[in-house]
């Protein structure tokens, strides 16, 4: 294996999670990537350490869901439940061997499911673990859908992810002392995007590797009815595997008025039907210099420094002055607005209370 492997396993156990002799590790992945994860496995246990298992069984889980009762679901919460309230910190990789495995589960199931088993164990490990992380890893689906081969993707991971952390978190901490609180953030791009929102009383929250694996955003939970104006978003999105093109947004007293997609516009007209879905829970600022080209994969392109994103659907159970918000669903879909002059787009600008701050992907303080 790369010996880059061992260094990222490293980083994760002692910045990531600062894991020590108290802690009971969850680790989440599907067992074709367990050499990875006994590396973290390896490492955690050098800090005495316990570690626990949890095997995603991707065709269990779409037998589940599909023919599950109500009786094998409350089964599959009590277990669930139980495994996460034992650990103190927890990794899920973010790597998979299918991500179509769902296909041909009805819409209703795939929903009641989300709702009784998927979301209650979001909250619970949001809520009781302060230390959890989300760590990319090389697969060839996601390399696919980066269009990149695997040797391209696994490079682009281990330059995204070994870097220095806590320098740019200082970076960061700079950017968040400016949007702390304001009162009005207006973000425009020319024929494109005209939106104002609100942070009046929030804070945010600097994910610096300690969330997610790479990292590099700041983020927010904007004031629930305060978005007004219209955006557009340079990057597909994501709903339930389904990739939504060109979407455009115009929010009026914080609820999404009207909506459009260049494609796959039926799947982002059943995300807005989820209750909750109408309101953005985040307002995010990307930050990581290293992930400058979109993939289609949100979880690096909403870290893309010159960006924002909007998350339509449920706000972090955090508190308000640490990216938390008030908007409640069970779904969460982050979409990406360029503001660099690059893959065509005209560039953007970002003005607090007045004062411009961002001009096409460059920071003016």
């Amino acid at each position: 294996m790369d010996t880059r492997a061992s260094q990222l396993a490293q980083l994760v156990v002692d910045y990531s999670l600062k894991i020590n002799s108290q802690d009971t590790l969850l680790l989440s992945y599907e067992p074709c990537f367990s050499d990875f994860t006994d590396l973290i496995a390896k490492e955690a246990e050098k800090k005495q350490a316990r570690i626990l298992h949890q095997h995603f069984d991707l065709p269990k889980i779409k037998e589940l869901i599909m023919e599950g009762s109500l009786e094998d679901w409350q089964k599959d919460l009590k277990e669930q439940v139980k495994l996460v309230e034992e650990a103190t910190a927890y990794v899920r990789l973010e790597a998979s061997s299918n991500l179509d495995y769902l296909n041909g589960v009805p819409a209703k199931r795939l929903k009641d499911y989300t709702k009784m088993v998927t979301k209650p164990i979001r909250d619970i490990k949001i809520q009781n673990h302060k230390k959890r992380v989300l760590v990319a890893w090389p697969c060839s689906v996601y390399a696919q859908i980066a269009a990149m081969s695997l040797d391209e993707y696994t490079e682009f991971i281990f330059r995204t992810s070994l870097m220095d952390w806590p320098l740019l978190r200082k970076e960061m901490e700079k950017i968040k002392e400016v949007f702390d609180g304001a009162k009005d953030v207006h973000i425009t791009v020319p024929g494109k995007t005209n939106l104002h929102l609100s942070l009046e009383g929030r804070g945010a929250c600097i994910g610096a590797a300690t969330q997610n694996m790479p990292c590099g955003e700041i983020f927010y939970g904007p004031v629930e009815n305060s978005l007004e104006g219209f955006i557009s978003f340079a990057y597909p999105a994501d709903f339930r595997g389904k990739l939504m093109g060109e979407i455009h947004l115009q929010f009026e007293k914080g609820d999404v008025i009207h909506f459009s997609a260049g494609s796959n516009g039926a799947a982002l007209a059943e995300l807005l039907e989820q209750e909750g879905a109408q309101r953005a829970g985040e307002f995010g600022i990307g930050c990581n210099p290293k992930i400058n080209q979109p993939t289609n994969l949100l979880l690096f392109d909403e870290k893309m420094a010159g960006t924002i994103h909007l998350a339509l659907g449920f706000s972090y159970p955090s508190s308000l002055s640490s990216g938390g918000g008030h908007n409640k669903s069970i779904v969460h879909v982050d979409m990406v607005c360029e503001l660099r002059k690059i893959n065509g787009q005209p560039g953007g600008k970002i003005y607090v209370d007045d004062d411009l701050v961002q001009e096409d992907g460059k920071w003016c303080f």
